[in-house]
């Protein structure tokens, strides 16, 4: 211990109050050793480290150099400013204040693994990958190191060599929470889900604090549809959630999280932590001498995905006469659909080789009035890169349903029933209101003509299909139920499901047990190829919709087949959005507001030939006559409304 320092018990007291999260009470307490030890560099290098952990990174800075002033020979100040300089994206600072810890203690493992951290951030995994490998080689039980390496390997596609590094280093330490957080993380990179759980399980377990586990961990459950617990365990976690200074992946939360207060909330702190200190202060004029407005949509799906779908035919039908068409890809995508995208934009660059500074140069060098965030809070996404303005106007849209709770989005498209004026006041952003439905739509899909009866697809020929092709995660413990409901109300019916994952497919037809319901009445649909996954649709008989997270691209996809969708709409984004589409194809007896409703109207459907039939009919005229799938019209009012702002 160095002089003018407090005893190594107050200092490790002080530390357990940090790690605890307890930091009102640590800083209470430093305050008063203080005045006995005011030259204590450790006292502020820990004051300063819980302030930046509260977000004020100014004062931590000042504190941090304050320890440093005092002490000039302890290689943790440094190391500690280092991280601050790193999350501010100072990388040549960073650096700086690694090496000089290095210096002062070679075998500082620490600023190894930090400078590792360092070229992590700026995608040289090369050099990245050596510092790891030295912060472990000086110190064979370092676990940041084996963390922090496997990572690497994971980003560098290596998952088999990650985890024989994660799991050497589990040897070591099999109690450290981290670790089996990132051995959970590898487990569902791989798909292996019951390990995942297991191991994120493990990681809150140890540590009560971990909500950022405990986060993974429901999601996770959502995803292979564990239903054992669902409901308390997730009203739990918001009573912790509440308490606690951890930031929470928004989009992990969307179908879990029916408050679209507390989705803002979750969104603007994780903004906050992730994003703030990538922020700029670029200015950009709005008045322009280009003949045209220069629109940039930046993703990562320009390819067979959602997304992709739902813009394809919008690309195409800008008005060119008014606006140049840029597309940036986060992702290298060799496929038919991203060859489509590589010719329907103006210009189309692939940037996702490119560090961020890299990135955001090319975009700023083509000078866009217009960016459009295509992922948001959503996989792949590069946010940082909107962060720093690379358009004087920037908007969050069609990937990501909820507010971005940022600084930098600007706007957000909506429709009136998506974002009712009233519920404005849950979104960072301005709301741009499309006159019909918030998202795009193409309707020049192909429906393929090879699947012409249910014999082929392993369906009943004479009963009634209930289609629910969403995602498993949206699948909620409440919605099974009513499901379950209908099947036993409704003779000879069936639930025809997309088997998401293999997981998700033991534990439904385990449930079904608990329902007294034969598993034969539930069918499982693989993935297909989009024509055939379009033909499918017409073989059901109602699309029956998750309730907090929507069907989004599905549902408008089973209308566009012509299967009518039945929705119960929440208060969120994410729960109105099928609302949205039904609304806008004229089919608003389809939307419910209550689960009873939801189960009444599916059963008098199910139970009234003449009654679904009409349904159809109307549905299939609404097809070519409503705006829902006028794709033309959606485009001249989106032209309109970003010329408009």
């Amino acid at each position: 211990m160095f002089p003018n320092n407090p005893d190594p018990k107050i200092i490790n007291g002080l530390s357990s109050l940090y790690f605890q999260k307890k930091f009102s009470k640590a800083l209470e307490d430093i305050e008063k050793f203080l005045k006995e030890f005011p030259d204590s560099n450790i006292l502020f290098n820990i004051k300063a480290t819980i302030h930046k952990s509260l977000g004020d990174l100014v004062l931590a800075e000042k504190l941090y150099l304050k320890s440093i002033q005092l002490n000039s020979q302890y290689p943790q100040s440094y190391n500690n400013l280092g991280v601050l300089y790193l999350e501010q994206r100072n990388f040549k600072q960073a650096e700086s204040m690694f090496m000089q810890a290095i210096e002062i203690d070679e075998k500082f493992v620490e600023g190894y693994s930090n400078l590792g951290n360092s070229f992590l951030f700026q995608r040289k995994l090369l050099a990245a990958e050596n510092y790891y490998r030295r912060a472990i080689t000086i110190d064979k039980k370092f676990i940041d190191g084996y963390i922090n390496l496997g990572n690497c390997l994971i980003r560098k596609n290596n998952i088999n060599e990650a985890e024989e590094i994660l799991s050497r280093a589990l040897a070591f330490d099999s109690l450290s929470s981290k670790l089996n957080f990132n051995l959970g993380v590898l487990y569902e990179k791989k798909k292996d889900f019951n390990k995942a759980l297991m191991a994120y399980k493990n990681a809150f377990e140890r540590d009560k604090n971990y909500l950022t586990a405990k986060a993974k961990y429901l999601n996770l459950s959502r995803i292979v549809c564990n239903f054992e617990n669902q409901e308390s365990q997730e009203l739990h976690f918001f009573s912790e959630e509440k308490k606690s200074y951890d930031a929470i992946e928004p989009f992990s939360m969307l179908a879990i999280d029916k408050d679209p207060a507390c989705q803002l909330d979750r969104a603007t702190n994780w903004s906050r932590r992730k994003y703030n200190s990538y922020i700029k202060s670029d200015i950009f004029s709005k008045k322009t001498t280009k003949k045209k407005i220069r629109l940039g949509y930046i993703g990562s799906d320009f390819k067979e995905h959602a997304v992709g779908y739902q813009i394809k035919k919008l690309i195409r039908l800008h008005n060119r006469k008014k606006i140049e068409v840029y597309g940036y890809s986060l992702i290298n995508s060799n496929s038919e659909m991203s060859d489509y995208f590589s010719k329907a934009f103006d210009k189309f660059v692939d940037i996702s080789m490119l560090n961020l500074d890299e990135a955001q140069e090319t975009i700023k060098a083509d000078e866009l009035d217009i960016a459009i965030d295509l992922n948001g809070h959503t996989l792949n996404q590069w946010t940082e890169i909107f962060a720093s303005r690379i358009a004087p106007i920037q908007i969050n849209h069609v990937g990501y349903p909820g507010s971005m709770g940022t600084c930098f989005h600007d706007y957000i498209v909506a429709d009136n029933f998506v974002i009712p004026k009233e519920s404005e006041k849950f979104y960072s952003e301005k709301v741009i209101y499309m006159p019909d439905q918030y998202q795009p739509q193409d309707n020049d899909m192909v429906i393929s003509s090879a699947i012409i009866n249910r014999f082929q697809l392993n369906l009943p020929e004479n009963g009634f299909v209930f289609c629910a092709m969403n995602n498993s995660y949206k699948i909620s413990h409440d919605v099974f139920k009513i499901w379950m409901k209908l099947l036993l109300e409704i003779e000879n019916s069936f639930l025809w499901l997309l088997e998401s994952n293999k997981f998700m497919k033991q534990n439904i037809l385990r449930e079904l047990e608990k329902y007294g319901v034969k598993k034969e009445r539930i069918i499982f649909a693989g993935k297909v190829p989009h024509e055939e996954y379009l033909a499918r649709f017409r073989l059901a008989d109602i699309y029956l919709d998750t309730f907090d997270y929507n069907a989004g691209t599905t549902a408008s996809n089973a209308l566009y087949a012509g299967l009518p969708v039945i929705t119960k709409a929440g208060p969120t984004f994410a729960s109105r959005m099928a609302g949205s589409f039904l609304k806008a194809i004229d089919l608003p007896e389809l939307i419910t507001y209550s689960s009873q409703d939801y189960f009444q109207l599916a059963v008098n459907l199910a139970t009234d030939k003449k009654l679904l039939s009409n349904i159809k009919d109307k549905l299939l005229n609404n097809i070519k006559t409503k705006p829902l799938f006028n794709s033309k019209k959606y485009a001249k009012d989106f032209d309109e409304a970003l010329i408009k702002i």
